[in-house]
């Protein structure tokens, strides 16, 4: 929904992946004059199954996977985890600050290098995931 505010409504679309929308082919209307947006309360279990939905780093409550820790250090343009070596198939998920995803790349073990050797030098957001596991979300420095 987005405020169309010279014409003093509302425009509705839909959208099944938050990239493309199409607009709602029904009139929608309510009994309040909202403008410039609105926030609009949801339930705990709402926020979780949308987390779940576009956030690859949630679980539900009822999925809770076992958390273990990672110290990541950069190296030579070399990414490390510094995770348990016993750890495999890892999502390694590297975001900018703006949320902008730059690395998403499976691994094969904790040890297995991540060149990041062309990135510009800031702070990063490392989220990492495995099937039996979530590892602990950090930020990494990139100099």
């Amino acid at each position: 929904m987005y405020d169309m505010y010279t014409s003093s409504k509302y425009q509705f679309t839909i959208s099944t992946d938050l990239k493309n929308f199409t607009v709602a082919p029904t009139a929608c209307s309510f009994d309040f004059t909202p403008r410039h947006g609105t926030v609009i309360p949801i339930t705990s279990a709402e926020k979780q199954a949308l987390n779940v939905k576009w956030n690859q780093t949630q679980v539900l409550p009822n999925q809770k996977k076992q958390l273990l820790q990672i110290s990541p250090f950069v190296s030579n343009g070399v990414l490390h985890l510094g995770a348990e070596t016993s750890v495999s198939d890892i999502t390694v998920l590297l975001y900018d600050l703006s949320g902008k995803e730059i690395i998403h790349q499976t691994i094969s073990n904790a040890g297995s290098p991540i060149r990041i050797s062309g990135l510009s030098s800031g702070v990063y957001e490392l989220h990492c995931i495995t099937k039996t596991c979530k590892l602990s979300s950090t930020r990494v420095f990139v100099r």
